[in-house]
């Protein structure tokens, strides 16, 4: 009977530490799945498009985010949902 005790009480004191690890556990590590879309915006002849818009659309929704593209044509889309996505990009060179 002392040794059944014993056990259950180990058991749920494990389970306890386990739970309080998770619940620490840094928000990025519980939010996987998320992803991010990144590239760059060039023009005919492979210059740089500085200041375009781009823009993704997760075609599931509907829902669009826009930004612009940095100095050297670059830009990210960071923390994006698993989903469908169609992307566009409009600027002068």
């Amino acid at each position: 009977m002392k040794f059944h005790w014993f056990l259950s009480s180990s058991l749920f004191l494990c389970a306890c530490v386990l739970a309080l690890f998770v619940s620490l556990a840094p928000k990025d590590v519980q939010a996987q799945g998320y992803g991010s879309i990144q590239g760059n915006v060039a023009d005919a002849t492979g210059a740089a498009v500085t200041g375009a818009t781009v823009t993704v659309k997760q075609t599931d929704t509907g829902r669009l985010t826009t930004i612009n593209s940095g100095q050297t044509g670059g830009f990210l889309f960071p923390s994006l949902p698993p989903s469908n996505y169609s992307l566009s990009a409009h600027g002068q060179s």
